[in-house]
C-alpha cells in the first residue's frame, strides 16, 4: 500500500471568541475524524495526526461561493490503496468545511519514507 500525506487547510473563525473557537474546534474534530474513517474503513492505515496551527493565508481563496483570509493547517499520514485516495480526496472536494487540500503521494512503502536503518546494517 502506498504511503500518503493530506495537508488540509480548514476554515477558521474570522473572529475568534469562545464560543466561535469551540464551535469549529468540534467541527474539525469532525472532519478529522470522518477522514480517517474513509481511509480506515476501506482497510488503510492512518499513521499520524498534525495540527500546524491557525494562519493567514497567502492569499485570499474563494470556496464555496466564501472567500477566506484565515485558515487552520492539518495533516494527516496514511497509507491506503490508490482508490481510496482518489475518493477521499472527492470527498474533500465536496466538504465545506475544506478551503484547500491536497494529497502527497510519499512512497511505495513504509520503508521508503522512513529513515530506520536496523542496528545490523551500520
Amino acid at each position: 500500500m502506498p504511503a500518503y500525506e493530506l495537508v488540509l487547510i480548514a476554515r477558521a473563525a474570522s473572529a475568534i471568541s469562545t464560543s466561535e473557537a469551540a464551535q469549529f474546534k468540534a467541527l474539525h474534530k469532525t472532519l478529522l475524524k470522518s477522514c480517517a474513517t474513509h481511509v480506515l474503513d476501506s482497510n488503510g492505515v492512518v499513521r499520524q495526526f498534525s495540527f500546524l496551527g491557525w494562519k493567514p493565508l497567502p492569499y485570499r481563496m474563494k470556496r464555496h461561493q466564501e472567500i477566506f483570509t484565515h485558515g487552520s493547517y492539518y495533516t494527516m499520514l496514511f497509507d491506503s490503496s490508490p482508490e481510496t485516495m482518489s475518493s477521499l480526496s472527492k470527498s474533500l472536494a465536496l466538504n465545506e468545511s475544506v478551503v484547500r487540500h491536497t494529497i502527497i503521494n510519499c512512497g511505495d512503502s513504509l520503508k521508503a519514507v522512513t529513515s530506520f536503518t536496523p542496528p545490523e546494517r551500520l
